[in-house]
C-alpha cells in the first residue's frame, strides 16, 4: 500500500493544480522528484506534525486540497487538536493518510502503535474513514475522494489481504453465506476470517470503510441474530454506526479488536496477533463458541 500511496499521489500532484502533499519525514525518498517539480505545492515538514496539519488547513482554505501523510500515532494522536479544530470546525476538505496501523511497526514497541485512531477520528464531525484491505483498493479509494470535499482518513497498512475486493464506499458486502450468524470483518483482517472460518456456517461480510453517513446494508437481512465485529483496531467505531440497527433487531454481538491495552510485547506482526487471539485459529475458535452458545 506504501508504494500504490506514492504512485497515486505522485499523479495526483502532477495533473492537478489545486492539490499538494504534506510529508512528516516518511516516505520523502519517494517523492523526491515531487518535491523538486513541485517546490510550492509539495512539502517535507519534518518532525512537526501539528505544524504540519495546520499548514494543510491553510492550503485547503485558499482552494488547494492536500494530501498529509505520516506514522499514525504522529499524525492522529499527536496532531489530533490541529485536526479537530483547524479541518473540522473549519470544515475544511483534507487527506490524512497514515502508516502503521494498530501495530505494523511491532518491533519498534507501543511509542509506534496506533490501535485508538479509528475510534478517535469517529468522534470528528464530518470525517470519513476508509480501511483498505488491499493496495488496489486503495488505490480506488484515494483516486476516488481525495478532492471529494470532505474531510478523509486513509488508514493503510503493511499486511494486507489476498485480493482487492470490489465494494462501494459506505457498503458492507457479503462475502460467504451462512446461518447462524454474521461476522462483519474490516480491512486487511478478510484474510484471517476466510482462512479460519470456511468450514463455519456463518455469513461473512466485509467493509473497507466508515462514512460520515449511513450504511448502504440493512442488518435486518442478517441472518439469525449472531453478530460478530471483527476489526483491526480497538473496538467500537463499527458498532456505533449500526447499534440502532443491531438493537432493534435484538442481535446479540460480540467485538473481537486490539485489546485497550498497551502491547508492551515486542515482535512480529504475526506474533502480536497471536498474542492478541486475533489470527486465524483464534478467531475460528472463538466465533465458534459464540455462534453455538
Amino acid at each position: 500500500m506504501r508504494r500504490t500511496f506514492t504512485d497515486v499521489a505522485t499523479r495526483i500532484i502532477n495533473t492537478n493544480d489545486n492539490s499538494a502533499l504534506l510529508l512528516g519525514d516518511i516516505g520523502v525518498y519517494g517523492f523526491n522528484q515531487v518535491l523538486t517539480d513541485f517546490p510550492k505545492r509539495a512539502f517535507n515538514m519534518g518532525i512537526l506534525e501539528q505544524s504540519m496539519v495546520s499548514v494543510g488547513a491553510g492550503l485547503s482554505s485558499e482552494g488547494i486540497t492536500p494530501i498529509i501523510h505520516t506514522i499514525a500515532p504522529f499524525i492522529v494522536e499527536r496532531a489530533l487538536e490541529q485536526i479537530k479544530i483547524d479541518f473540522g470546525y473549519q470544515n475544511l476538505p483534507g487527506n490524512f493518510v497514515s502508516v502503521g496501523a494498530s501495530f505494523d511497526y511491532a518491533k519498534l514497541g507501543c511509542t509506534h502503535h496506533c490501535p485508538g485512531d479509528v475510534n478517535i477520528l469517529s468522534n470528528i464531525p464530518g470525517m470519513n474513514i476508509f480501511l483498505p484491505g488491499h493496495s488496489g483498493e486503495f488505490e480506488n479509494q484515494l483516486i476516488n475522494q481525495w478532492d471529494s470535499g470532505h474531510l478523509n482518513y486513509f488508514r493503510i497498512s503493511e499486511y494486507t489481504n489476498q485480493e482487492a475486493i470490489e465494494i462501494k464506499f459506505g457498503e458492507i458486502k457479503k462475502i460467504k453465506n451462512g446461518s447462524k450468524g454474521v461476522i462483519i470483518v474490516v480491512g486487511p483482517f478478510l484474510s484471517e476470517a476466510l482462512n479460519g472460518l470456511s468450514e463455519l456456517d456463518i455469513e461473512i461480510h466485509y467493509l473497507n470503510s466508515i462514512s460520515a453517513g449511513d450504511y448502504m446494508k440493512v442488518v435486518s437481512e442478517f441472518p439469525g441474530n449472531k453478530v460478530v465485529i471483527y476489526e483491526p483496531y480497538y473496538s467500537g467505531a463499527v458498532l456505533l454506526k449500526l447499534n440502532n440497527q443491531l438493537s432493534s433487531n435484538r442481535c446479540k454481538v460480540m467485538q473481537l479488536g486490539v485489546d485497550k491495552r498497551f502491547l508492551a510485547e515486542y515482535g512480529s506482526y504475526e506474533e502480536h496477533l497471536i498474542n492478541l487471539e486475533l489470527d486465524a485459529n483464534s478467531l475460528k475458535r472463538r466465533v465458534e463458541v459464540f455462534i453455538n452458545s
